[in-house]
């Protein structure tokens, strides 16, 4: 739920709520997920917090059958604690901004 919340706040996201699972694909206002992700890993720092954070993205294309579907989706794991993917989402959407 508060991956879903801080999710929903993010201009341009769209999501599905996951029923059970632990994970959610995420469309992204990006053309190409891959690029975001390694622009997230390697390029993107939030320092915000007093710290240097980024975030880890697994680009959709590859949970497709044709690789050209999901280009502008991500998949995003809920497996941490609500405080650390609220701040995750929130670093998630200041690189979406840095990216565009």
């Amino acid at each position: 739920d508060a991956m879903m919340a801080a999710l929903a706040a993010l201009p341009g996201v769209a999501f599905h709520r996951p029923e059970g699972a632990f994970y959610t694909m995420a469309r992204l206002p990006v053309r190409d997920t891959e690029a975001f992700a390694r622009f997230m890993v390697e390029e993107f720092r939030d320092s915000s917090s007093g710290r240097l954070e980024s975030v880890v993205v697994a680009p959709g294309p590859g949970f497709y059958a044709d690789p050209k579907e999901g280009r502008d989706e991500v998949r995003l794991a809920a497996v941490r604690e609500e405080a650390v993917l609220t701040r995750a989402i929130e670093v998630l959407g200041k690189g979406i901004a840095a990216f565009r």
